[in-house]
Formats: structure tokens, C-alpha cells, sequence
């Protein structure tokens, strides 16, 4: 079993956290299951959501084919 077979994606607000504007940071991860470790991170863009941060997200991982990927339903 690798490392990278099963795969999950969520978005979270980091407490304490804030931008410029006062307003909390929002970062997209993909976490493996097998290690429990954050593979890659975006920020979420203000005043945007997950859905268009997830291309972004899964572009920073390596190739792995054969994986099982969960995500939100936000992203069905």
C-alpha cells in the first residue's frame, strides 16, 4: 500500500490567523491517509471558495493513477 493511495481534500480557517484586511486565512490541503501528513496547501483567494482552488491543489501533487481521492460535497 503507498503512500499515496488514499488521498483526502478539505478546506479549513486557521484560528488566530488574519490577512491585511483582518479577515482569517483559508487553505485548501491534501492530506494522505497512510502517514496522516499535508501533501500540498493554496490559499484560498478572498471572497472566492474551495471549488476553484482545487485544480491549483491537485497540480502540486505527484502523478498517483491509481488513488482514492475524497473530498467535500462542495466539490461533487
Amino acid at each position: 500500500m503507498g503512500a499515496l493511495e488514499h488521498l483526502a481534500i478539505d478546506g479549513k480557517v486557521l484560528r488566530g490567523s488574519a490577512r491585511v484586511d483582518g479577515k482569517p486565512l483559508q487553505l485548501l490541503s491534501d492530506e494522505t491517509h497512510r502517514l496522516r501528513l499535508p501533501l500540498a496547501q493554496v490559499e484560498i483567494e478572498e471572497k472566492s471558495n474551495e471549488i476553484p482552488a482545487l485544480p491549483v491543489l491537485t497540480g502540486k501533487l505527484p502523478k498517483a493513477d491509481d488513488s482514492l481521492v475524497t473530498a467535500d460535497a462542495m466539490h461533487c
